[in-house]
């Protein structure tokens, strides 16, 4: 489980060490307890201040507040993954902001893959991981990986995009023929039948991938509503963020944001703000040195045809995004209660959420 609980690990460097500091020294305002639940007491909110902080490396932040002004500010943030935070960067988001809620949507490949100092930022902090339950088919926290911390702070994964879970959505996704060829000339040459993956991933380019996330990773948004819903009634500010912060993360937003009642020009708006980030993330595969064919320019942007491409999808397929959450496995109670936690009193954005 190399990576993915950091925070038992040594303190390697000197944003770890302020962080260290910091979780020892406020400890005694709640430890996150077994199963990765957050502390019942609520805190008060922080002054938000995201706008106004200029951090040293960590890219693509913003209050989800700055995309609808009826949602009350301090309380949700997205972001690219803060891995190599500043001793300065690590004091805005944990004092300032007073984070104490990270939804990492990164996956496992991703995780596994980084060197130690990419998680020295957590170090100290309570960590759970979601994984598929089989029986009831939803993402549910695994007792194995949780730890438990003196922090009051709980770093939570739960990854939508799974390279396993990529690929089979592709092959399902393709012509009959199309699908039989890639299997049978990866039965024969592994790097054929992975070339004919990666043509079909470039094909089908950011519209197809989130074709893909809308389909595949029901439970985890779900699981990641209900995580956003908990932090929220309980005053705990949140930061959800993928590596680059703008395609697992950007869909997550989206549907939050419809939750709440945002416009589709708001939302993708605020989608479009990542467009000044160029990375890619695809579950980890865009650094595997065997798929040098991956058209790098297509999946770097965050174009606003995309989003919208995104919008009008769940749509057609499910009527609008209350629908397709519902359908997905969140309950009209708990998007009430989103809207109720997170949305200015008499706002009149809470009544239902976007139509799209």
């Amino acid at each position: 489980m190399r990576g993915l609980a950091s925070g038992v690990r040594p303190v390697r460097s000197a944003a770890a060490g302020v962080w260290r500091r910091m979780v020892q020294t406020r400890a005694a305002a709640g430890r996150a307890p077994a199963g990765g639940q957050p502390p019942a007491a609520p805190s008060p909110w922080p002054a938000p201040a995201a706008a106004s902080i200029a951090f040293d490396d960590v890219h693509n932040f913003r209050d989800l507040a700055e995309a609808e002004p009826s949602i009350l500010p301090g309380r949700v943030f997205r972001a690219a993954a803060p891995v190599s935070a500043s001793e300065r960067d690590v004091r805005a988001l944990f004092t300032n902001l007073g984070l104490k809620e990270l939804i990492d949507l990164r996956s496992t490949d991703e995780l596994r893959s980084l060197p130690q100092e990419h998680f020295d930022v957590f170090d100290g902090v309570g960590f759970t991981r979601f994984v598929r339950d089989i029986a009831t088919r939803r993402a549910v926290p695994d007792p194995l990986s949780t730890v438990v911390t003196d922090s009051d702070i709980m770093r939570v994964h739960i990854p939508p995009l799974e390279k396993r879970r990529l690929y089979r959505s592709l092959l399902m996704r393709m012509p009959l023929k199309t699908a039989a060829y890639v299997v049978a000339t990866s039965l024969v040459n592994k790097e054929a039948g992975r070339a004919a993956a990666i043509e079909e991933v470039n094909a089908g380019g950011l519209e197809g991938l989130y074709e893909i996330l809308l389909d595949s990773a029901k439970p985890e948004w779900v699981a990641s509503l209900q995580r956003i819903l908990l932090a929220a009634e309980r005053g705990r500010p949140l930061c959800f963020y993928c590596k680059a912060g703008k395609d697992r993360t950007g869909i997550l937003a989206m549907l939050l944001l419809s939750v709440l009642g945002a416009t589709e020009d708001q939302i993708v708006a605020d989608y479009a703000r990542s467009d000044a980030w160029h990375h890619v993330a695809l579950a980890g595969i865009e650094n595997d040195s065997r798929v040098a064919a991956l058209d790098r320019a297509k999946f770097e942007r965050a174009p606003a045809a995309a989003m919208r491409h995104a919008l009008r999808y769940v749509r057609d397929a499910a009527g609008g995004a209350e629908r397709y959450l519902l359908d997905a496995g969140l309950s009209a109670d708990e998007m009430a209660r989103l809207r109720a936690a997170l949305l200015r009193p008499g706002s009149g954005g809470g009544g239902r959420p976007a139509k799209l």
